[in-house]
């Protein structure tokens, strides 16, 4: 059963293919030092992290997904590197082996796709509020002169986001329609040939549940049963983007999406699943040598900083570089979370702390955050701390007064997507009372400049002492209830 969003966590840009009998998701990456994550599914419901694209020279940076497709056993991923302001096109013949070839290109396309047909490539592109489709030398790096346009945006609506399709006899080009109130809706052109005359038609129009500014960037799936699915977008507050899925129904040759254009809720696919829960979100023990595919390490983190061997079973993060703030933390490890609310929940062993050392678990994009921490003082004290990032500051919002004398404390951290509420909350020992922190604040902003939403982080920094850690196991992520906390 398939209840959208399908995926409620911060796939921004998201672009999917079919590789066989698996759908692989890419999207896009910011703040990491660790390459770029893709996930995978064999029943379009239950996802699972499948690897990472790793390039030290590009992909450590800001990095927008703007396209993927499968061509004759290749798999191929083109990126817009915003540091460097070029495409970087990454390919495989087995996407199994989690193993990436490269290209960079000196184009600097930030949307649009690739297209193959005939031993000829071509990009699908807009370009002065029109889509417009150019073919591609075999390098990928250069077109010729010639572009064709194929459809004007009406006034006062913007069109982006194409992404082409050869099916049967029909060329079909799926577009994102949207107007001046930031509503969009999902267009659908065919044409008999490439570059012929496309005629169109609305194939999705509406949103769902919360998401009521429409769904985009729909991507085509076609299963080994022959029945038919798109992945889309929607816009999801502090997470950017939420990804739908919606059943397709072909009527007189065009893909039909929902309900008759109408997007749909919830429906069955028809795919047995190779297993029955969602493993973006499993628990993590750190009982491996080595991170699990979900954490992503800060770029501004030094890798050396954090170890999941000096004391087996816990993840241990160092402090030996003095930050003023979460932004520049030496060392912060991040995880996707599910929505619409969600706690993120650990045992952090303190024991370690040195005086002027700040540790715990936010929530945080990178920009902004609210955190649950334990500081040391200079006396070696040691207090439950609720804190704020914004605008560049950090804000002391509260300060326990009690004193922490244990070793090892329960910390955790909601992340609710609306992002008009934080919440937090910590134990003095296992066996006490959960004490809630909950902080109203209006943290209002454009999202989608962003390309990745609000995460759960494990930090520490100091602004005192250095050589200080803390240790954490027993990383969950639980799905609540904003009611209970407020």
């Amino acid at each position: 059963m398939c209840i959208n969003p399908v995926i409620d966590s911060d796939f921004v840009d998201a672009q999917t293919v079919t590789v066989n009998d698996s759908f692989y998701l890419f999207s896009s990456s910011d703040y990491s030092n660790n390459g770029i994550p893709y996930i995978s599914s064999h029943d379009l419901v239950h996802w699972r992290y499948a690897g990472w694209i790793d390039d030290k020279e590009f992909s450590n940076g800001s990095m927008r997904c703007v396209s993927a497709v499968e061509n004759n056993g290749i798999v191929y991923v083109l990126f817009y590197a915003i540091s460097h302001d070029r495409n970087i096109l990454y390919f495989t013949n087995d996407i199994t082996r989690k193993s990436w070839q490269s290209l960079a290109l000196d184009t600097s396309y930030n949307e649009g796709s690739l297209f193959f047909e005939d031993g000829s490539i071509y990009f699908i592109s807009t370009k002065d509020n029109s889509i417009i489709i150019q073919e591609l030398n075999n390098d990928f790096n250069s077109h010729n002169n010639h572009s064709t346009p194929i459809i004007t945006a009406s006034p006062n609506k913007t069109i982006s986001h194409p992404k082409m399709y050869h099916i049967n006899d029909w060329h079909y080009i799926l577009l994102t329609e949207e107007d001046d109130n930031g509503y969009s809706k999902q267009l659908c052109g065919r044409s008999m040939d490439t570059f012929g005359h496309y005629e169109f038609r609305v194939i999705l129009d509406g949103g769902i549940g919360l998401h009521v500014h429409g769904i985009s960037r729909a991507s085509l799936l076609e299963t080994s049963r022959g029945d038919w699915y798109a992945m889309l977008n929607s816009r999801g507050g502090a997470f950017i983007d939420v990804s739908m899925l919606q059943p397709v129904t072909w009527k007189d040759g065009w893909p039909i999406m929902g309900d008759n254009t109408t997007p749909v809720e919830s429906f069955n696919v028809n795919l047995k699943p190779t297993h029955d829960e969602d493993l973006l979100f499993a628990e993590e023990d750190f009982s491996a040598d080595i991170l699990s595919d979900a954490w992503q390490v800060l770029k501004t983190s030094d890798t050396t900083n954090w170890s999941l061997t000096d004391h087996p079973g816990w993840l241990r993060l160092y402090s030996n570089k003095k930050a003023n703030s979460i932004a520049n933390a030496e060392c912060i490890l991040m995880h996707r979370v599910n929505g619409p609310m969600c706690y993120a929940l650990s045992n952090m062993d303190v024991s370690g702390m040195k005086p002027g050392q700040i540790a715990g678990l936010a929530s945080f994009n990178g920009k902004r955050a609210a955190l649950v921490c334990v500081r040391m003082n200079r006396k070696g004290q040691k207090k439950f701390l609720w804190q704020e990032y914004v605008d560049g500051k950090m804000n002391q919002i509260y300060e326990v007064p009690r004193l922490i004398t244990e070793n090892v404390i329960p910390i955790g951290v909601g992340i609710f997507k609306d992002y008009r509420v934080s919440c937090g909350r910590f134990k003095f020992h296992p066996y006490s009372e959960w004490i809630n922190f909950v902080e109203y604040h209006d943290l209002k902003k454009d999202y989608d400049t962003d390309l990745i939403g609000v995460r759960m982080a494990l930090f520490t920094y100091t602004i005192g002492d250095t050589g200080g850690y803390v240790d954490f196991n027993d990383i969950r992520i639980e799905q609540t209830d904003i009611k209970n906390y407020i």
